[in-house]
């Protein structure tokens, strides 16, 4: 299995930032590259839940939960498809939420098995990282301030974390 993990520290309390994240339909708030999303099971906790993500810019995402640690993390199955898939299967992403003397954190992990030609694997791999440090980035910002991420904005803030 291939491993991507980012992590990101939170000004904001640790509920708050689980309340977040456990609106399983509400990432479109904050990960930059997704532009719709919204709930595909009537149950919106625990494992089971499930949401519908389109990411730009033509890849569809359905994940399901199948692990659910309320206030600390919870697990999705990730099945890709559309016109831009990588080929990857087996895949599940893991985002947790801890406190301790330095604050809050957050990390997620994604994980899959590479299925394509071995000379993509590491451009796939990279692209994986962007997107998550891209989703930890567009967590903070939301948590901090309740400004909504869209491609816009998050471009404005990759600039200045560069400059």
């Amino acid at each position: 299995m291939t491993s991507v993990k980012s992590e990101i520290k939170i000004n904001t309390p640790k509920e708050k930032v689980w309340n977040i994240i456990a609106d399983l339909g509400g990432i479109v708030k904050f990960h930059p590259f997704v532009t719709k999303s919204h709930y595909t099971s009537e149950q919106k906790e625990d494992v089971g839940s499930s949401r519908y993500c389109y990411i730009l810019p033509s890849m569809e995402l359905n994940e399901k939960v199948i692990d659910w640690q309320p206030g600390k993390s919870y697990t999705v199955k990730v099945q890709l498809s559309g016109e831009q898939v990588p080929p990857v299967v087996d895949m599940h992403a893991t985002i947790t939420v801890s406190e301790d003397s330095d604050g809050v954190h957050v990390s997620m992990i994604s994980e899959y098995r590479f299925a394509g030609d071995t000379s993509m694997e590491n451009k796939v791999q990279g692209q994986f990282q962007m997107m998550l440090d891209g989703v930890m980035m567009g967590l903070k910002h939301y948590a901090e301030t309740g400004e909504e991420v869209d491609m816009n904005l998050f471009k404005q803030l990759q600039t200045a974390r560069t400059a």
